[in-house]
């Protein structure tokens, strides 16, 4: 005996997570065109995207019931949370649901690509006026890092800005570098001077013993080699530190 055509259908169901109100969001490409962040792009420039759109873009594709616009604006709202884009580390993004490790590889490349940008097209000054015009320069290259950097600015005779560059980076408590590769630096830079810097993630600028080492080694092997270490500059979220204006030996 044949079934009836018209019998009940099994039920349709859809998995919710808890954790993603956004879950049921249409898909982009059921959004007029004219909303669609990038055919916004190719009709506006990239100016006039909004950062979550610009996000949205990198990330591509959503994730089942959220489009990529959707899973950008709570990432940047995880963002927030964090004090800011570059605050954020390789176990936030893999933790966050809708992201995978694609996802987060791009997100986390984007951000480093942009940093390192802003670096190489920030305006160095002109003349080297303190510790202030010093801590200036350097902090495009060690600003709101997650670890320890360190980087050497080179200076002419006149004390004038030639370059910034980034030399080591170390772990969450120490910039773990060497006076012949901070001075190898100066070297295929031409410098006839250095100001060597480093960020403090703790947020905390004060100098640590193994930093007055480093000072001190940097002091000696800069006499050796005819080129004077001008200052030695440390960041954190809370201040600054000059070794030159608190006098150098510690």
């Amino acid at each position: 005996m044949k079934r009836a055509a018209d019998a009940t259908p099994p039920l349709a169901y859809r998995l919710v997570l808890p954790d993603a109100p956004w879950q049921g969001e249409p898909p982009l490409k059921t959004w007029p065109l004219a909303e669609r962040p990038r055919e916004r792009l190719q009709a506006l420039g990239a100016r006039e995207l909004s950062e979550a759109e610009l996000l949205a873009l990198i990330l591509r594709t959503g994730c089942r019931g959220a489009s990529s616009l959707a899973l950008a604006r709570r990432l940047q709202a995880l963002a927030d949370e964090r004090g800011g884009f570059g605050r954020l580390e390789w176990a936030d993004l893999k933790a966050f649901t809708g992201l995978g490790a694609a996802k987060a590889a791009a997100v986390l490349a984007a951000l480093e690509w942009a940093r390192r940008l802003s670096a190489a097209t920030q305006p160095l000054p002109a003349a080297l006026e303190g510790s202030k015009a010093a801590l200036e320069a350097l902090k495009p290259l060690l600003w709101g890092r997650q670890q320890e950097h360190l980087a050497v600015l080179a200076l002419d005779a006149r004390r004038r800005v030639l370059a910034a560059q980034l030399v080591s980076q170390g772990t969450l408590t120490q910039a773990l570098a060497h006076p012949r590769e901070i001075f190898r630096t100066a070297i295929k830079l031409g410098a006839a001077a250095i100001v060597v810097g480093h960020n403090h993630p703790s947020g905390d600028p004060a100098p640590s013993p193994d930093d007055d080492r480093l000072t001190s080694q940097l002091r000696q092997a800069a006499e050796v080699l005819g080129i004077p270490l001008v200052d030695h500059v440390i960041m954190g979220e809370r201040g600054t530190f000059s070794y030159a204006q608190q006098g150098w030996p510690r």
